[in-house]
């Protein structure tokens, strides 16, 4: 989060920084297409001490999904949020760590289960 912050500030000095686009290349260059994101995520994983071949900016929105279903957001707000149609998206991105989330809520309920 710090290090996201930390970019929002510096992209603020970008020539394009009033543009759609979130990533900017470096030294006031276009905004940053999908390759240059992968192999800037890929650098930073591997940076990081993560796996790169288990990272991609996509695994972000797979996260993302988790975390927001996790903290109790429904499906429905997860698609407004995320600007998903249909329902198969949430399927697809929420899959990853469904059982998980399902065993976590069963203990929630304490002894009664």
């Amino acid at each position: 989060m710090r290090a996201l912050q930390r970019y929002l500030r510096a992209r603020e000095e970008h020539s394009l920084s009033q543009g759609p686009w979130l990533w900017l290349g470096t030294r006031n260059r276009n905004r940053l297409r999908y390759s240059g994101l992968y192999r800037m995520v890929k650098r930073r994983a591997e940076e990081a001490g993560y796996d790169s071949s288990e990272v991609s900016p996509h695994s972000y929105c797979h996260t993302w999904t988790d975390d927001l279903l996790s903290s109790g957001v429904s499906g429905e707000n997860v698609m407004a949020v995320l600007g998903w149609k249909s329902p198969a998206m949430l399927r697809r991105h929420a899959h990853d760590q469904a059982s998980q989330r399902a065993v976590t809520a069963v203990h929630q309920l304490g002894d009664r289960y």
